[in-house]
């Protein structure tokens, strides 16, 4: 009997257990129907189960995060997840936010070990102090001194430029807003300082009734381009073109005449030419006082001609020239094979003077000069939104070009440059006191045994690290066999300057008190070159 009873304790709880589980196993039915379990946080991070009531096996792809994109993930669930029940909401949350954090991580790792290895020993800012402490405060006895304050202006303006992109690309901007607001939008009076060039005409009040005085204020190689100093005055009337059989009063009649000619302009023009300007010696275009633009049709060339001086012009959207046949002289037409589209090409051209010009966005370069053009001078004009700037040399095949001599001064390469600025062969070359505002791919470019001289230069890096050296040698050091280097440049931005050869070069200008001038200090450029481009002189 106590056996028995023994059995029954052991078995009741076993038949309790049986009743509870058949009491509920209805409710375990009804639940089963409705409810899915959340889905698992490691086999399924991107989709919701919705209940197998609704659609069987239907699942909803959440917006990805793309590498690229800063997004919140938070604003996305908002746009995706509204009506979803709270747990779910809340462990897709928590996913995306550890998207998010591993996302970051994992680029800032990517940025440090892409971090330029050049940068590290801070070279380039080590010049740029160095060459803020020597500059000296003395600039030639033609201009004033620079005062304290000038030199914190500059340097907060570079600041400002280091930080936060303060220049404008004026592609397709109207050429009336660019003289009222550009560079080169200078007062009759110009600005508080100016350079050597301008200080030896601009403060004459009386400089449209002796407006042949400008041929004695060029610098450099090229300052004895004389122009059509000591002809007559041409004004141009007509802004029409015929390539063939030119109208008396047009930019071309004047430029074809034998005779020296300072070719002026009526008022306000907006030139196309039909096929390409060919120049004659002995002229002067003289754009001070109107807004002249030769634009959208070939543009000017100059070759196996002396003494040209282009001046206040804006050239832009040049095309290449026709095949066909073009005047190049009262005395001869003659067939052309056609023009590559540059602003202003010079070929076997030697004491040329190129001033104050505005040059963008043209088929090839805005300045070529090769084929032994030799006594150049390139100033005070402002150059933008243009892929390859300035050609000095034709080929490495082209030993001829040992005789080119070019002066490039004051000049503004401004926003949207990408590369020549300038590209030198064989010859020599002093690039001084210019302002270069972000290239694109770099700044000086040589090959072929040049000497370049780069002194007093204002170099502001683009912000990409892989960019920020102003010089490129074309070809192996062996090959290239170049000579350049930097005297009292300043590099901001992380900007560094690659020195080649070991040359002394320094220009042998002549007597000249103008053709030989001394380089004002870098830190002095930005306000140098504030008026580069066309003058408003109105």
């Amino acid at each position: 009997m106590a056996s028995i009873y023994v059995m029954m304790i052991k078995v009741l709880p076993w038949l309790a257990a049986l009743l509870v589980s058949a009491l509920l196993m209805p409710l375990q039915m009804s639940l089963s129907e409705t409810v899915v379990p959340l889905p698992s946080t490691t086999r399924h991070r991107n989709f919701l189960q919705f209940p197998r009531s609704q659609a069987e096996n239907e699942v909803v792809n959440l917006p990805k995060l793309h590498p690229e994109q800063h997004v919140n993930a938070y604003s996305l669930l908002d746009e995706s997840l509204t009506g979803m029940t709270e747990p779910a909401n809340g462990m897709l949350r928590r996913q995306l936010s550890q998207k998010e954090k591993h996302k970051r991580k994992r680029n800032k790792k990517s940025k440090i070990e892409n971090f330029p290895a050049y940068d590290e020993p801070q070279d380039w800012q080590k010049k740029a102090n160095k060459v803020k402490e020597e500059g000296s405060d003395v600039f030639t006895s033609s201009t004033r001194r620079v005062s304290k304050m000038d030199k914190e202006n500059i340097l907060r303006e570079g600041t400002r430029e280091i930080t936060k992109e303060s220049n404008t690309v004026m592609t397709n901007e109207p050429w009336s807003s660019y003289l009222d607001s550009g560079p080169g939008s200078g007062g009759e009076n110009g600005s508080a300082t100016m350079n050597i060039i301008d200080n030896c005409w601009r403060g004459d009040p009386d400089w449209r009734n002796n407006r042949m005085h400008l041929a004695d204020c060029a610098i450099g190689y090229g300052s004895d381009a004389q122009g059509g100093k000591g002809g007559d005055i041409y004004v141009v009337t007509d802004p029409s073109d015929n390539p063939v059989d030119p109208a008396p009063g047009t930019l071309r009649y004047g430029v074809v005449q034998m005779q020296p000619l300072w070719i002026i302009f009526e008022g306000d023009m907006s030139i196309t030419l039909e096929n390409e300007l060919i120049v004659t010696s002995f002229k002067t275009i003289d754009g001070r006082g109107a807004r002249v633009e030769i634009s959208n049709g070939p543009c000017i060339t100059i070759q196996d001609t002396q003494h040209v001086i282009i001046h206040g012009l804006s050239i832009h959207h040049c095309t290449p020239g026709k095949p066909g046949r073009v005047m190049s002289s009262t005395e001869h037409v003659g067939e052309r094979t056609g023009s590559d589209g540059d602003a202003i090409a010079i070929f076997g051209g030697s004491h040329i003077w190129i001033d104050h010009n505005y040059l963008a966005e043209c088929a090839d370069g805005l300045i070529d000069a090769i084929h032994a053009s030799t006594f150049i001078t390139i100033s005070n004009n402002f150059f933008t939104n243009h892929d390859k700037v300035m050609l000095l040399g034709h080929s490495d095949g082209y030993p001829e070009d040992t005789v080119m001599r070019v002066t490039v001064v004051y000049n503004h390469f401004g926003p949207g440059l990408v590369q020549r600025m300038p590209r030198c062969r064989y010859g020599r070359f002093h690039v001084v006191n210019n302002r270069y505002t972000k290239w694109e791919m770099y700044a000086l470019g040589a090959s072929a045994d040049p000497t370049i001289l780069s002194q007093g230069n204002y170099f502001l890096a683009p912000d990409d690290y892989r960019f920020k050296q102003v010089t490129k040698l074309e070809g192996s050091r062996e090959t290239a066999n170049c000579d350049w280097r930097s005297q009292g440049d300043l590099f901001l931005n992380g900007a560094f300057f690659g020195e080649y050869g070991t040359s002394s070069y320094s220009p042998n200008y002549g007597a000249s008190d103008l053709e030989s001038f001394d380089a004002y200090p870098a830190i002095s450029v930005p306000m140098l070159t504030a008026d580069a481009g066309p003058l408003n002189l109105n």
